[in-house]
This record gives structure tokens, C-alpha cells and sequence, in this order.
């Protein structure tokens, strides 16, 4: 995390480390999950409008996502879907904004290997995206690896989108944040 800092990528301070008992104790960062603004957009999509979930007090948490044949049925539905309506004006800034932070994090040679709806946040006061969970980074030159860093993030919104069968918007939104972290802008 303190190289991610060094990098200019906003994570949760860290107030103390125990290197015997592996505790540490962090900032509390207010504000919504990717994975619940997510989720709020797809039910004002049923509802027609549109409303930013409440924000919540995100506490660090691990969490192993493997692929699954969910994000594939996901993908594939929503590959035949011809005609998507446009992300709301929010997830658009929050993709471009997460996709900025990720060519930041890549760009300086660290992958963060755990990447998710959960382990996003938007900070309450600003919106501006923080990156949680670093528990499984690594530092590494090696493009591929980037590139599944990507990958996983792809696979974890498309799996959260399948549980809310609605895989159109998450399509759009991993597919605009990926193009923003190659591009790096």
C-alpha cells in the first residue's frame, strides 16, 4: 500500500502494524463500494431513476474471487444485447476515474491482484476513488500480469452483475475502466 501511495493512488492510511501478530489498523474510508453504486444503478435502471447507495463505514476485507461460469454467462448475454442504455453520469466519472487510477498503479510497476467490486470505495466527501484490500499486490514489470490484474476486475463486476441479472451496465463500465487504465487517461 505504501508504494500504491507513492504512486499518487489513494489508499487507506495505516495507523499501526504488528509485524509479530500481522494486525494492522487502518482508516475507516467513508463511502460506497463499487459493487453497491453498481448495484444501485441497475435498480434505477429497473426503476427508471437512478440513486447513490448510503454511504457506509468500509472496513478492510479479504476476499478470494475465482472465475466462474457465471461472469461467462454474463458476458455472453450481454454481447447479444444489440442496444444498452449509456452509464449514468456517476459511473461514467467513477470508470474513467478508477481507470486513471489503475494505469497510475500499473504504470508504476505494481499490480494490486485482489481488484473487485468490494475493494473499490468512493470517498464520501469527494467521490474519489480509493483502492482497498492490497493484501495480495505485487510489484512486477511484466505486462501480463498487469494485464490480469485487469482481467480479474473484469471477471468480479461481471460475477456480481450475473447475481443481479443485469450484466449490460457492468459490461459497459469493466470495458470503459480497462480501456482508461491502457490508455492511462
Amino acid at each position: 500500500m505504501l508504494r500504491a501511495q507513492k504512486l499518487g493512488v489513494l489508499v487507506p492510511l495505516v495507523y499501526d502494524a504488528d509485524v509479530v501478530s500481522g494486525v494492522a489498523v487502518m482508516e475507516a474510508v467513508a463511502g460506497p463500494r463499487l459493487r453497491d453504486l453498481l448495484a444501485a444503478a441497475v435498480a434505477g435502471s429497473e426503476s427508471g431513476s437512478a440513486s447513490r447507495p448510503e454511504p457506509e463505514q468500509v472496513q478492510e476485507q479479504q476476499q478470494v474471487v475465482e472465475p466462474s461460469a457465471a461472469a461467462a454467462d454474463a458476458a455472453a448475454s450481454a454481447a447479444g444485447t444489440t442496444a444498452s442504455k449509456p452509464l449514468p453520469p456517476e459511473l461514467d466519472r467513477t470508470a474513467t476515474l478508477l481507470g486513471r487510477t489503475l494505469a497510475k498503479l500499473h504504470d508504476g510497476g505494481q499490480v494490486h491482484n485482489n481488484l473487485s467490486g468490494a475493494t473499490v470505495v468512493l470517498r464520501e466527501n469527494d467521490g474519489a476513488v480509493v483502492l482497498t484490500g492490497f493484501s495480495r499486490s505485487f510489484n512486477t514489470i511484466v505486462a501480463l500480469d498487469k494485464a490480469q490484474d485487469l482481467a480479474a476486475l473484469e471477471t468480479a463486476l461481471l460475477e456480481e452483475a450475473a447475481a443481479a441479472q443485469q450484466p449490460q451496465r457492468a459490461v459497459i463500465f469493466a470495458t470503459q475502466v480497462v480501456s482508461g487504465a491502457i490508455c492511462g487517461h
